[in-house]
């Protein structure tokens, strides 16, 4: 009777990659992924929760989106792409007798790069249109002011200790009570 060959791992063939956060997050080794060859990991994207690289549980809903842009030995370092909320936690705060107001605008940062804002504001009662016409307006202008003498860096740390949401707050509690103001997606292109 011939001898059968046992079937090998693919895994025992690759390569096991750190994978590190940006230097806004200390650095920190946040999982370990595999690749059949260390640079076919570039570009991978992975999605990650701040509240593991904060600690902090009010982040408990806010992911971020890394991808992989070098590679040193057995370390794959990253750079921030996006910061979100999932839809259905968003959609979870909308109530009968609320509005919503969205916006989805760019700004360019000071080191000259891109980033969408896609704002999600939720009010205490119902809104007319040109009242959320007017906070549409007013927080494009104040994000765009804001942002535009920003670096990426300090805008993701901006946004990650709600520094962003309280001045939302601030600047609108004039013309509504907003109960909720979050930023729905900053992408960083």
């Amino acid at each position: 009777m011939a001898e059968q060959k046992r079937p090998q791992s693919k895994l025992k063939d690759k390569v096991w990659l750190k994978v590190v956060a940006p230097k806004l997050f200390d650095n920190k080794v946040i999982a370990e992924i595999p690749a059949n060859e260390p640079e076919k990991a570039i570009n991978r994207t992975l999605y990650y929760s701040i509240n593991n690289l904060t600690g902090n549980p009010e982040h408990y809903f806010k992911f971020i989106k890394l991808r992989i842009r070098k590679i040193e030995g057995d370390k794959a370092y990253t750079d921030v792409e996006a910061i979100e909320e999932p839809l259905p936690y968003l959609q979870s705060l909308i109530r009968k007798g609320r509005s919503l107001i969205e916006d989805v605008f760019d700004v360019e940062t000071k080191d000259n790069r891109k980033v969408r804002v896609k704002t999600f504001l939720v009010s205490d009662n119902r809104l007319p249109e040109p009242k959320k016409k007017d906070i549409r307006k007013i927080v494009r202008d104040m994000t765009v002011n804001r942002f535009s003498k920003m670096n990426t860096d300090e805008i993701i740390t901006d946004v990650v200790e709600g520094k962003y949401q309280s001045e939302i707050k601030n600047i609108t509690k004039n013309i509504a009570v907003l109960v909720y103001q979050e930023l729905r997606k900053l992408e960083i292109r």
